[in-house]
Order: C-alpha cells, then sequence, then structure tokens
C-alpha cells in the first residue's frame, strides 16, 4: 500500500520546528521568570530598617493597628470604604511584616508577640468589617444632626 497524502515541502516542515521551538523558549523563559520570582520572595523577603529589631517591629505594628482602628471608625462610607481606609492605614509598618518575621526567628517573645499582634489585627479588621455596616449609617445621621443644630 501507498501513502496518498502528499508530503510536505521541507521548508514548510522546517518553519513549523522553529515555530514550535520560539513558542517552547517564550513559554518556558516565562515560566522560569515568575518561579524564581515567587521563590526569591518567599525565602529571601527584603528587609527595611523597621524590621531590624524584633521588639521595635512589633511595637510598630501596633501602632500601625491604633492608627488604621482611628482612621476606620472616622469612615462613613460603609463596609467596604471602612476596610480599605483601615488597610490603608496600615502602612507603613506592615509592608515589612514578613521582613519581621525573620527578624523575630529564634526570638520567643518576639514570635509570641507577633502572633498576638497578627490576631489582633485580623480582629480588628473583622470588627471594622462588622461595625462599618450599622455604624455608617448612624455617623451620617449624627453628622447631618450636628449640622443641623449648627455644630461642626
Amino acid at each position: 500500500m501507498s501513502d496518498t497524502k502528499p508530503r510536505e515541502p521541507r521548508a514548510e516542515r522546517l518553519g513549523r520546528r522553529i515555530a514550535l521551538v520560539i513558542f517552547g523558549v517564550i513559554v518556558c523563559g516565562i515560566t522560569l521568570n515568575l518561579t524564581s520570582q515567587i521563590i526569591y520572595q518567599t525565602f529571601f523577603p527584603v528587609g527595611t530598617a523597621q524590621s531590624g529589631s524584633c521588639h521595635a517591629g512589633v511595637l510598630g505594628l501596633i501602632a500601625g493597628i491604633r492608627r488604621a482602628r482611628t482612621a476606620a471608625d472616622e469612615e462613613t462610607g460603609g463596609e467596604r470604604a471602612a476596610v480599605n481606609r483601615f488597610r490603608a492605614a496600615l502602612r507603613p509598618e506592615w509592608d515589612t511584616r514578613e521582613a519581621l518575621g525573620n527578624a523575630c526567628r529564634g526570638d520567643a517573645r518576639g514570635e509570641r508577640a507577633l502572633r498576638e499582634v497578627d490576631r489582633l489585627r485580623y480582629a480588628e479588621e473583622h470588627a471594622t468589617r462588622y461595625e462599618a455596616v450599622d455604624l455608617a449609617h448612624r455617623r451620617r445621621t449624627v453628622v447631618a444632626l450636628a449640622r443641623e443644630l449648627g455644630g461642626p
């Protein structure tokens, strides 16, 4: 039996192979680049001057939570606005949280304090969500009443 299919010209086959190789190189390059970035950020977080001392860093995180809670309490735009304001007010201290974890490694008091501060942050954020639903409407009402009464 003979094959009745016409054979492709050699140049076409070569062109397809070259295209596949180029495509493969691009996909592999992107994959390797992204994988190396993930590995680097996971195992070698960037430290800053603020994350150098464990205890000072934890105190900074606490100050950030207090500032964020105050900022969220002043928000009258509802749950989403309050949470966004809370998260924005956590900066810059919370930007170095991962590096601070490395600075506290091996310091039992520092590690315990860091765990508790993390728990407090998430509890405060949860409370901000919960309270914002009810409080935003009440705050707007009180602000309007204060204006009607001639207050600030």
